[in-house]
């Protein structure tokens, strides 16, 4: 094998341990949000439609990190 396909693999497998870690930082994140509105006693006053917009956002650009690390997996870690 050639040192460019070693150094290469190496790079790879580099990448994807990263992606992997961030790729659980963001599931514990997820899931911390998830036990933090579970716990949280809303009244009228902290359900505003301009509150809802903002965590229906932030749910969707962590679902597209994760899916964006996810699609970078090799088809055998998915």
């Amino acid at each position: 094998m050639s040192k460019w396909v070693q150094m290469r693999q190496a790079q790879l497998a580099k990448q994807t341990a990263n992606d992997t870690r961030e790729m659980l930082r963001l599931q514990e994140e997820q899931a911390s949000a998830a036990r933090i509105a579970a716990e949280a006693q809303p009244t009228e006053s902290t359900i505003t439609p301009e509150r809802v917009a903002s965590l229906e956002a932030r749910v969707a650009m962590l679902e597209a990190r994760l899916q964006g690390i996810y699609d970078q997996l090799p088809s055998d870690q998915r």
